[in-house]
């Protein structure tokens, strides 16, 4: 009868002998959690009888869920990732992509992770004999001339920064961003107009891309933040013939 009565009337601790009288059952630990049943979602939907309130841990979509007597609630679990602020520095940052062959693979290492970035499609790109300097911004790793590539990388990468230098007002460099095959930007066109100026176009305008820009068209630093992407096409759509030479750098991975 004690047994029953305590049962009936008591609170329950595990872990702790003195479980909070505001609740039937306490779970006191400071270094395990609490693992609760972990199902499929086959093995989740053939509970039967299912009370309402019953907890279970989703183990296909990664995420707690509960049934509230008519279905399942949780949330997907899909984790959105906090996009780095635009980095406004006028120098590469992270991964400094070295001048790559087509078809070739650079490797880096950014924010602690592996990344690779390969090349393919390309037309007219080179490995530059040396650095330019124009409205003091230098650019040593990739020359361009009518020029396009996309590069793939192995992760999602943002803040894709761009150091230009040696083009004329006929040039003019788009950039198309992607994330598994669907565009996640405007089409981003930097069209030099002369000088020691700036003019960036937007084509289309899709997402929050962020764009960065300092200094001119003849020596130009611009960033591609505010978005998570994994491919980068880059082309040279206009009539210009000076050579333009670029330093490409990714800042974060993830």
């Amino acid at each position: 009868m004690i047994s029953i009565g305590a049962l009936v009337f008591g609170q329950v601790g595990v872990g702790t002998p003195n479980p909070s009288p505001s609740a039937m059952l306490e779970v006191f630990s400071i270094d395990k959690g609490f693992l609760p049943p972990r199902l499929t979602i086959a093995q989740r939907d053939g509970i039967n009888p299912k009370p309402a309130g019953s907890w279970i841990y989703n183990t296909d979509d990664n995420c707690m869920e509960y049934w509230n007597g008519t279905s399942w609630i949780g949330n997907d679990c899909t984790v959105i990732p906090v996009v780095p602020p635009p980095d406004l520095s006028l120098s590469p940052t992270g991964f400094r992509i070295p001048y790559t062959v087509s078809n070739g693979t650079a490797t880096g290492t950014v924010d602690g992770l592996l990344v690779t970035a390969k090349f393919r499609n390309y037309g007219d790109v080179e490995k530059p004999s040396g650095s330019v300097t124009n409205c003091g911004v230098t650019a040593s790793n990739f020359r361009f001339s009518g020029s396009h590539t996309i590069i793939d990388f192995n992760r999602e990468v943002t803040n894709f920064k761009v150091l230009q230098a040696g083009s004329n007002s006929g040039n003019k460099f788009s950039f198309v961003l992607t994330k598994g095959g669907v565009k996640v930007s405007p089409v981003i066109s930097v069209a030099p107009n002369g000088g020691c100026n700036n003019n960036f176009t937007i084509d289309d305008a899709t997402t929050n891309i962020t764009v960065s820009t300092s200094i001119g068209t003849s020596g130009i630093v611009y960033n591609f933040g505010g978005v998570w992407f994994d491919s980068i096409a880059i082309t040279d759509s206009g009539i210009g013939t000076q050579l333009s030479q670029f330093t490409i750098s990714i800042g974060n991975a993830q």
